[in-house]
């Protein structure tokens, strides 16, 4: 992952199943405590402002306007590019992530339609569990077809292994 993103943006589909579409670059995480830190951008803008109003006195009482949205827009481009170009839902890739969710759900649902149901052992990936639990919905409880949830279900998908479906990469300690 590029540095300069903020590890809280929604880059992933899973960040993005976790925190919604509402959630923001900079933002706690769901249940998170912490306040947001002051964007580094944000800190820009304000500094820059302020000394191209002390730089310019004149010249800026005659355009206002004109400074206010300046300092609008260079503000508002971090979440733009964000939107744009960072977020797991952006414009140009809202269809490979919608794909992913459809895909584990799909293959969910096929291994509970084999086995006469199923039930979900694992829940350790927090973004699919409600993709596994709606695909399980009206489905009987089978004990004997266990399905475990693991990092990396959107991207890696889910394969049978031993009876079971497994979504994702299991830790080392857990693999067989």
């Amino acid at each position: 992952m590029d540095p300069l993103v903020d590890p809280r943006c929604l880059v992933t589909a899973e960040a993005l199943l976790v925190d919604g579409a509402n959630g923001v670059c900079g933002a706690p995480r769901h249940h998170a405590g912490e306040a947001p830190p002051l964007p580094a951008s944000s800190l820009f803008v304000v500094v820059f402002v302020v000394a191209l109003a002390v730089r310019l006195r004149r010249p800026l009482m005659a355009r206002p306007g004109a400074l206010l949205a300046g300092a609008l827009v260079v503000g508002a481009l971090p979440g733009l590019i964000a939107v744009v170009a960072v977020r797991a839902d952006r414009p140009f890739a809202v269809g490979a992530t919608a794909d992913r969710v459809v895909h584990v759900h799909d293959e969910v649902t096929a291994f509970a339609r084999a086995h006469g149901g199923a039930f979900l052992r694992t829940e350790a990936e927090l973004a699919v569990v409600p993709i596994a639990r709606l695909a399980l919905a009206r489905m009987p409880e089978n004990r004997d077809a266990p399905i475990d949830l693991f990092e990396g279900s959107l991207d890696e998908g889910c394969e049978e292994i031993d009876g079971a479906l497994t979504c994702g990469t299991p830790p080392a300690s857990s693999a067989p």
